[in-house]
């Protein structure tokens, strides 16, 4: 059977939505399953090519590489009540963008943005041993756990905007960044009545697999006027940063390119 490209890139497209929106239960949740990571889920091994035919499909057509190529962002919103973090949109981008230091910091005080705390993790597999039961730590988790520490007393109380900002490798996995999340917010010090939580969690092929990053950023509101920015200053402003890897990047709506049918 020979599979047209449209139905492969829908194929493939489909795959990692599932993936990115899927909350399931990191207990029992191995990486061996089958569509765990996106990056070493080959279209080869689900296609059959007619007999006679000669060298492997172009991934160029219908779009195929553009997904494998795009980084991909989850966005959402967290209840103040009761913690639960909810995805909301998924957006390709062509591309992430770096920003100076001297620029992530001129944006963020016009924009009254301050970064609360940041932290790394990387993902850690126990050997089970003589137990049936194996010990994942997973990367956003352990992120967490480094930001939090890292900045002990910090207080985000008098902050109209919180967000989180994870940024990790294309087999980031959104059920990861969801109990990560739950984390973050009950170890910061949040009005639950007065302060939106958003989150967004992003990956890309650049950046390592295994490891993640958060960046909190909270939003006061005191600001220079800032309607005037555009591309990485508009979304650095709005608390869009990540710190990963020793430097800070954003994305930018010119750079998006979610895929259509």
């Amino acid at each position: 059977m020979k599979l047209s490209a449209t139905i492969i890139t829908s194929f493939y497209a489909l795959v990692g939505t599932a993936n990115a929106f899927s909350s399931h239960s990191s207990q029992g949740f191995g990486r061996t399953n089958a569509f765990a990571r996106s990056s070493q889920t080959k279209l080869y091994d689900f296609i059959e090519y007619e007999a006679g035919e000669e060298g492997l499909v172009d991934e160029g057509l219908g779009g195929v590489r553009l997904v494998q190529e795009s980084a991909v962002k989850i966005n959402g919103i967290v209840d103040g009540s009761s913690h639960i973090p909810e995805a909301k949109d998924l957006t390709h981008y062509t591309k992430v963008t770096e920003l100076s230091e001297a620029s992530m910091k001129d944006i963020t005080s016009k924009a009254g943005v301050t970064i609360i705390s940041t932290g790394t993790g990387n993902e850690l597999y126990k050997d089970p041993g003589t137990s049936t039961l194996s010990q994942i730590v997973y990367a956003p988790s352990e992120a967490v756990t480094n930001a939090l520490s890292s900045a002990p007393n910090a207080s985000v109380s008098n902050a109209k905007k919180v967000v989180f900002n994870f940024v990790g490798g294309d087999d980031l996995m959104i059920f990861e960044v969801v109990d990560a999340i739950k984390t973050m917010v009950d170890g910061l010090d949040i009005s639950q009545k007065k302060t939106e939580i958003i989150f967004n969690s992003l990956c890309h092929s650049q950046f390592p697999n295994e490891m993640a990053s958060v960046t909190v950023t909270a939003i006061s509101g005191d600001s220079t006027d800032t309607t005037e920015l555009t591309g990485a200053e508009k979304c650095a402003s709005m608390g869009e940063i990540y710190f990963h890897q020793g430097k800070y990047w954003t994305v930018t709506e010119e750079d998006s390119n979610n895929i259509t049918n």
